[in-house]
């Protein structure tokens, strides 16, 4: 009887911590359908923002949070990794006009190594800091 016990509470502790999918309204943001943990999202989602805006990705503790996608109003769509809400780590941005950049965020801002590709085919290959390259 003992060891029955101790698996239903395994169980119930086990089911505890994962993650549901679900469908929630975010206040002033949009709707998200995806895994949700103690009401925020958490694991794999995706968030239709009230302006058009439009994120599939994964979610920690309710922030963009690994890799995702993300597709801007006007088009431009980007593609790469995200942290604490913002663009950061390895990523491609590309705009409706077809400029393209390809490299390192930091904080949302194109920062490190990258390359940076005009709708004429011209780049700019290099270190970026703050969104500038560094001559």
């Amino acid at each position: 009887m003992l060891k029955k016990i101790s698996l239903v509470l395994f169980l119930i502790t086990l089911s505890n911590s994962v993650a549901l999918a679900e469908t929630i309204t975010l206040a002033n943001q949009g709707t998200y359908v995806g895994d949700v943990k103690d009401g925020k999202p958490n694991g794999q989602g995706t968030l239709t923002y009230l302006d058009g805006e439009k994120y599939i990705g994964q979610w920690k503790d309710g922030y963009r949070d690994g890799k995702g996608k993300l597709t801007y109003v006007d088009g431009s769509v980007y593609v790469g990794e995200f942290k604490d809400n913002k663009i950061h780590g390895q990523g491609v941005f590309t705009s409706k006009s077809g400029s393209r950049y390809q490299g390192e965020y930091k904080h949302g801002k194109m920062d490190g190594q990258g390359t940076y590709t005009y709708p004429n085919g011209k780049k700019i290959t290099g270190t970026w800091v703050n969104d500038s390259p560094v001559q």
